[in-house]
């Protein structure tokens, strides 16, 4: 499980793909059983930064069975 806020997770997310090392941050990102983004849905997110967001929840998807 791991807790953190929509603000840090895009800003690691856009540090990490301007370092070219997306891919790494999105496989470690999507590891957890849980992870649990505070704030979304509260604050506005940018274009770009909704899109990596919804890259980590695609391959967040498509790694982990559907619950029941």
């Amino acid at each position: 499980m791991q807790f953190t806020t929509v603000t840090t997770l895009v800003a690691g997310l856009a540090k990490a793909h301007g370092e070219r090392r997306l891919d790494e941050k999105l496989l470690a990102l999507s590891k957890p059983k849980l992870l649990i983004v505070l704030e979304l849905g509260y604050l506005p997110l940018e274009p770009d930064a909704a899109h990596l967001f919804f890259q980590l929840v695609r391959l967040a998807a498509a790694t982990k069975p559907a619950p029941c």
